[in-house]
């Protein structure tokens, strides 16, 4: 992009009209924004109004970071790579402090911290990001808000800025849902109190336990192990092998309850309990194999992990392979498990074979002279 004469100044920023590109958008977040911002860019270049159509350039480069990957990878590296010229940069400094809109300037400002190490700019992303979580937050699709929450948490602990602040706001988000939640948001911002070594773990061993066991009910069994697995991290925290241990072989156990109930309501029984087992089976190895594990708890993950191997074997036995051979052949299958992956995987590897033997009469035809 050519230079700017003179540089571009927050005045061009207010009057471009940016803010109908934000009030457009659903979503207040800066991957909703890169569309409206290329649109504007080349209205602006087909009216000859260059200036304009430098705002938006730039804008959409600030929002054009998120494409090739998911949001929540995004780190100091992406923004410190993307083309921006010196001038640009002035421009956005200029211009962050009066961006209304929490996420753009949270953006805005982490890239100005990236690539100049300005500490004011950083600051100002902190609290962006935070307000910006406040907004987009949604315990049903929670990845946009817990993206701010995350990058506000490892920005404000490198610049040891407002750490207790964003500490309270997760606080605050846990308090509020108490584990209820439908997602994985309540999951995900535990581990990052976690990291942080936050000082009151009992509080949350009890609250992952409540959820965990609220799910095994459910016959959720991966949010069940996710949740009994931040329990066990809990008890590590604070050197309490006993429950740690406990929480460890509560998490490993999910996978046979997993197993058990896919033998009583999957059509593929067996080919996904089998998987289940062999899960469970590494679970519990690792456990038996972990040095910090006391001896009997050692013991009974061992005896787990043969029990398991035990029964695993005993359905390849009884049942080899996949169960679908059986349920077709006395027609019980039902319309859905009909048009399953499963059994158009067995009938392209029909198909194949009853090709592969076309091929191979005619390669015999053609050879016998």
């Amino acid at each position: 992009m050519l230079s700017i004469v003179p540089p571009l100044t927050k005045e061009d920023f207010i009057n471009s009209g940016w803010q109908n590109v934000v009030n457009a958008s659903e979503i207040k977040e800066c991957f909703s924004y890169i569309r409206g911002f290329c649109q504007k860019a080349r209205e602006a270049e087909e009216k000859g109004n260059i200036r304009e159509q430098a705002v938006f350039i730039i804008l959409h480069k600030v929002a054009f970071v998120d494409i090739g990957q998911h949001h929540l990878d995004l780190n100091e590296d992406d923004f410190a790579k993307i083309d921006l010229t010196e001038e640009h940069l002035n421009f956005l400094t200029e211009i962050a402090p009066d961006i209304s809109d929490s996420a753009l300037q949270a953006r805005v400002a982490n890239i100005i911290w990236s690539k100049k190490r300005n500490y004011s700019m950083a600051k100002l992303a902190v609290d962006a990001y935070i307000k910006s979580a406040i907004e987009l937050e949604n315990p049903t699709k929670w990845t946009d808000s817990f993206g701010q929450i995350e990058r506000a948490f490892r920005l404000a602990k490198t610049i040891k800025y407002k750490v207790e602040k964003v500490v309270e706001h997760i606080e605050k988000v846990l308090d509020r849902y108490q584990g209820e939640d439908p997602s994985y948001l309540s999951a995900e911002l535990m581990k990052l109190l976690q990291e942080n070594k936050f000082d009151n773990p009992q509080k949350y061993a009890a609250l992952a336990e409540k959820v965990a066991l609220l799910a095994e009910s459910s016959n959720k069994w991966r949010r069940a192990r996710d949740y009994w697995e931040i329990k066990a991290k809990w008890h590590r925290i604070e050197k309490d092998g006993e429950n740690k241990s406990a929480a460890s072989m509560l998490a490993a156990e999910t996978y046979l309850k997993e197993a058990e109930y896919t033998l009583k309501n999957s059509y593929r029984a067996y080919f996904a309990a089998s998987i289940s087992l062999q899960e469970a089976i590494k679970a519990f190895r690792k456990i038996s194999d972990t040095k910090e594990e006391t001896p009997a708890a050692k013991s009974r993950a061992k005896v787990k992990a043969e029990e398991a191997h035990k029964l695993l074997l005993q359905y390849q036995v009884e049942h080899s392979g996949s169960n679908l051979r059986n349920l077709m052949a006395h027609g019980l299958l039902d319309d859905e498990a009909f048009s399953s992956p499963l059994m158009s995987y067995l009938w392209w590897v029909m198909l194949r074979r009853c090709c592969s033997l076309f091929t191979y009469k005619q390669q015999v035809d053609l050879s016998d002279p």
